[in-house]
């Protein structure tokens, strides 16, 4: 064979790895980025105490654990989540995460990350979110929410208004 065939066959196989090798990382970016859109969108929900929006991202049954820094927990289901955000409608809740890491195996999804929380633009605590995540025909929701709550031991929070 020619030189400049295999050149041009080498060439042919590099450029069809490096196609696959851009559309896997493709998905891989996007299969991260929905489970934390899913997050955000359930923060901004929180935001403004859209109920029906949070009970839309948020598996019937879900969990959220409260772990204090006495080491008590508190459990609360989903409907207790949902009950609370309808409370004092007229507070403007506010949670930010940052250097979230997020895993995924194919519909189940993780995403881990320190936060702080506003209340009427005021700090009011801090932590670590473990938020858990299913995918279903419906897209990402929440199935799961641990978190740690304090008040100071902050590390350095982002910048911006809370």
């Amino acid at each position: 064979m020619p030189r400049h065939a295999r050149c041009a066959r080498v060439a042919t196989v590099v450029a069809g790895l490096l196609l696959a090798a851009n559309a896997f990382a493709s998905d891989a970016v996007e299969a991260a980025e929905s489970p934390l859109a899913a997050v955000d969108a359930l923060f901004e929900a929180m935001a403004v105490h859209d109920t029906h929006k949070a009970r839309q991202l948020i598996i019937p049954g879900a969990q959220f654990v409260v772990v204090r820094p006495d080491g008590t927990s508190a459990l609360r289901d989903d409907a207790g989540f949902i009950a609370s955000l309808a409370q004092r409608p007229e507070s403007v809740l506010r949670e930010r995460m940052w250097n979230h890491q997020v895993l995924v195996d194919g519909s189940m999804a993780q995403v881990w990350g320190p936060y702080d929380f506003h209340v009427d633009g005021t700090f009011s605590h801090c932590g670590v979110n473990s938020i858990g995540l299913v995918r279903g025909a419906d897209g990402w929701r929440v199935a799961a929410v641990s978190y740690t709550m304090r008040k100071d031991d902050c590390g350095t929070l982002p910048v911006g208004k809370g």
